[in-house]
């Protein structure tokens, strides 16, 4: 498949339904990004986008999702309050 076709597809698609302009290299982002806060391994995640190493993957696609900050703040708050009553 050559690179450009996955554009050419998605570009018919938008004009079709009249939405905002994305491309394909927003949606492998996207997909990336909620692969790793769905907790899909790294490395798993780091084959699937062809990165030679999942440190790359890390570095790019991460992204701290609401969700997740307030799962940090509960299980942080949990932590403390535990410590409080030992």
């Amino acid at each position: 498949m050559h690179p450009s076709t996955c554009d050419q597809v998605i570009r018919k698609i938008v004009k079709k339904y009249n939405l905002d302009h994305i491309c394909f290299h927003e949606l492998r982002h996207t997909c990336a990004s909620l692969l790793i806060n769905m907790r899909i391994d790294p490395k798993t995640v780091s084959k699937r986008l062809g990165h030679s190493d999942s440190s790359i993957t890390m570095e790019i696609y991460t992204h701290a999702f609401e969700s997740s900050k307030k799962a940090c703040a509960d299980k942080f708050d949990e932590l403390m309050k535990n410590m409080q009553n030992e």
